[in-house]
């Protein structure tokens, strides 16, 4: 951890492991989804590609969010680009706060980070909160 949060690499990182164990569980399952496209075969393999999309998606958000931020360096204002940094800080902490279990059974995580990531995330809320109106605005 740096002395902000965690990097964006290091967030990401967190959602692979993460990630990995929805993989790791799906992945003995995918023999349904070549199955049949209804019956039970079917809804029972309804929430692994659920949870494979949402893993995904997630991760794929992340990953346009950092490199995005990354791009947009000297075309956007300071202040526009630190605000969107904090907001992007702060998809990602939620995203390891979400797979804090998982990552502290791998010892990925110690307890005393996983305090410190809750305590960041509650702190850029803080940060956020007076261009709160400016954002939701942004996103019309």
């Amino acid at each position: 951890m740096d002395g902000d949060c965690i990097s964006m690499q290091l967030m990401s990182d967190a959602c692979m492991l993460h990630y990995g164990h929805d993989i790791a569980y799906a992945a003995p399952r995918a023999v349904l989804l070549q199955v049949s496209f209804e019956g039970p075969a079917w809804n029972a393999s309804t929430v692994v590609r659920i949870t494979l999309a949402r893993a995904h998606g997630e991760l794929a958000l992340l990953h346009t969010f950092a490199s995005s931020l990354e791009r947009l360096q000297g075309q956007l204002p300071g202040a526009t680009l630190g605000v969107l940094a904090q907001l992007a800080r702060l998809f990602g902490l939620g995203l390891v706060e979400r797979a804090q279990g998982e990552l502290m059974e791998d010892g990925w995580l110690g307890g005393g980070q996983a305090a410190a990531l809750r305590a960041r995330a509650r702190a850029l809320l803080v940060e956020l909160r007076p261009n709160a109106v400016a954002l939701v605005d942004a996103f019309g």
